[in-house]
């Protein structure tokens, strides 16, 4: 057998060629029937009836549009003013610790160890972000004129419980509190 193959002269004919169909001349055909015209017409406005919402159903579907509407904004200003009302509303006093800064530490210190003291009776704030917060407001209380605070100060840290969610956290009692003399 050689390298190259060179095909029979049967195998080498064009297919035969398959009719094609005019499809144009039947659709103008059809377009012409005024039978099909009047049945295409009749199909085409049943279907317009059938998928046409009523008025009825239109009302019906603004209404709840805007009834759901209406209820989101009412549900957002109800629990924004909630919000707003837990975080401005005096909360109750849960539990109180002292620590006092040592020497060599500084107020950090102190209040970890009134917070761990806190811990240890069994208070624990859901939301413990605030510790830092609590930090700079114990260091605005306890520093003195020359922004230091001494060795022996006495720093208080009280857990509030929020009135309307009864969210605990955590913040600093001032120096001339009733609890702290």
């Amino acid at each position: 057998m050689s390298e190259t193959f060179t095909p029979t002269p049967e195998a080498q004919k064009p297919a035969p060629q398959q009719p094609e169909e005019d499809n144009f001349a039947e659709i103008e055909a059809w377009q012409k029937n005024e039978q099909y015209q009047r049945e295409a017409a009749e199909r085409a406005q049943r279907i317009m009836a059938e998928s046409a919402p009523t008025e009825t159903a239109k009302n019906s579907w603004n209404r709840a549009v805007i009834a759901g509407t209406a209820g989101a904004a009412l549900a957002a200003g109800l629990g924004g003013g909630l919000a707003i009302a837990d975080h401005i509303a005096p909360g109750e006093i849960v539990a109180t610790a002292t620590s006092t800064v040592n020497q060599g530490e500084g107020i950090i210190d102190a209040v970890d160890n009134a917070v761990g003291q806190l811990e240890a009776k069994g208070v624990d704030p859901a939301d413990i972000r605030n510790i830092q917060d609590t930090y700079t407001h114990a260091i605005e209380i306890h520093t003195d004129e020359n922004g230091i605070v001494q060795p022996g100060e006495n720093v208080e840290i009280a857990v509030k419980e929020s009135p309307v969610f009864h969210i605990k956290s955590y913040e600093a009692v001032p120096k001339d509190s009733e609890n702290n003399q």
